[in-house]
């Protein structure tokens, strides 16, 4: 019994077929009939039983197949810490954040985690988050190492709370409000509420909000991102709730604080929950928990 035998068995167990097993492998048919015949005789038990012109595993070969399935994850770790001792500061990591974010915040990490120790090798390929529910796909498909912004629950996904950022109601310059040093969050109830869709994971901060305090607003737009919100308040379409942003002054809006009243969503660092995440990410994680 060899590490390659288990590696022909796990590929012939997941593709049902030696002959796409062997590709996969770069390897013959042949070669790896003659190997699990080897095992199976070793063994003293049938792994496999033809079905057709595919095959099927057996009872035990499920059962050898989960204890082979914990071997391969651990040399794969093995291998994954090998890399790191071998080249562990050089990658691309792919991060993604939201609007705000790109002022102060990740420069600044990304500034001091390129300080630190040997990671200046490190590249980093910057993406702007538009919505959670997209940021969490390119996650779990791998599109993504990083994203940071507001959270929406996900099995696949690990979460670190990084802060917390102070929202505000956004109103016309032209409307009543906008002489108001203040708003209260009761006023809601007779208003359209621009808000953002369920993409979002703010979105379900401000749900829970207003159940919290049961109110709800008399209507709401749904859009995309802050700078929609804006741009339909600035149109006299109805308030909002947004964070302060850059380039609010372009719109004909004022920002209001909720009277008696601070609201702040907390914000996450969102990674995939993997048993083995690249050195790279694993560092950069690691760096990002530390400061906090």
């Amino acid at each position: 019994m060899n590490l390659q035998q288990f590696y022909y068995f796990e590929a012939i167990a997941r593709k049902k077929n030696y002959t796409k097993a062997a590709e996969e492998l770069s390897t013959t048919q042949s070669c790896l009939s003659h190997s699990i015949a080897d095992l199976e005789k070793e063994l003293s038990l049938s792994l496999f039983y033809r079905k057709g012109k595919n095959i099927e595993i057996t009872e035990f070969g499920l059962s050898f197949l989960d204890h082979v399935q914990k071997i391969i994850y651990e040399l794969e770790g093995i291998k994954q810490d090998q890399q790191q001792t071998l080249a562990p500061f050089s990658d691309i990591l792919k991060i993604s954040f939201t609007a705000n974010m790109s002022h102060e915040y990740i420069p600044n990490i990304i500034r001091a985690f390129q300080k630190t120790g040997n990671n200046q090798n490190i590249q980093f390929l910057f993406s702007e988050m538009l919505a959670t529910k997209k940021a969490i796909e390119d996650l779990k498909n791998d599109v993504l190492d990083i994203a940071f912004g507001a959270k929406i629950e996900n099995p696949d996904i690990d979460y670190f709370h990084i802060f917390d950022e102070e929202l505000f109601l956004i109103v016309s310059s032209e409307s009543a409000y906008a002489k108001q040093k203040s708003f209260h969050l009761e006023d809601i109830q007779k208003e359209t509420l621009i808000t953002y869709n369920y993409n979002c994971g703010t979105r379900y901060f401000i749900d829970k909000l207003f159940r919290s305090h049961n109110v709800a607003p008399a209507s709401l737009i749904e859009v995309e991102t802050e700078k929609m919100i804006a741009s339909a308040v600035s149109s006299g379409l109805g308030i909002g709730m947004i964070p302060p942003i850059s380039g609010l002054e372009q719109y004909n809006v004022k920002l209001l604080p909720l009277d008696q009243l601070t609201v702040k969503r907390p914000l996450y660092m969102m990674w995939k929950s993997e048993e083995y995440p690249r050195p790279a990410v694993k560092n950069f994680i690691s760096f990002i928990k530390h400061l906090s």
